[in-house]
C-alpha cells in the first residue's frame, strides 16, 4: 500500500544546535530509501516540508516507520499520512 506523508515543523520546534539530529534524519531517510520503503521525497518550495511517497503493509507500518524518524522522535517535526488507492477515472471512458 502506498502513502502519501507531509511533514511540519511541530509547534514550537527549536532546530537551533540539531546538525547531528539532521545528519541522522539523512541517513535513516537515505536507508528506507535503499530498502524501498521510500519511494520519493521532495521538499517544498517555500517552506522545506518533506513530501514522501513511501510504500509499507499498511497505515500502522506506515505510523510506525515514521514515528522512528529522528525529527519525529526529537519533536521537531509532525507528520500526516494518508493512504493512496489506485486512480479509477479511466472507467468513465468506457461507460455507455
Amino acid at each position: 500500500m502506498q502513502f502519501l506523508v507531509i511533514t511540519q515543523d511541530a509547534p514550537g520546534a527549536d532546530w537551533e544546535g540539531k546538525d547531528k539530529v539532521l545528519r541522522d534524519e539523512a541517513r535513516h531517510v537515505w536507508g528506507l530509501q535503499q530498502q524501498g520503503v521510500i519511494r520519493n521525497i521532495w521538499f517544498t518550495d517555500p517552506g522545506r516540508d518533506a513530501v514522501i511517497l513511501m510504500e509499507c503493509e499498511g497505515i500502522q507500518a506506515a505510523r510506525k516507520i515514521l514515528d522512528d524518524f529522528p525529527l519525529v522522535r526529537h519533536g521537531l517535526i509532525v507528520y500526516t499520512a494518508t493512504a493512496l488507492t489506485p486512480y479509477d477515472g479511466y472507467e468513465r471512458l468506457f461507460r455507455k
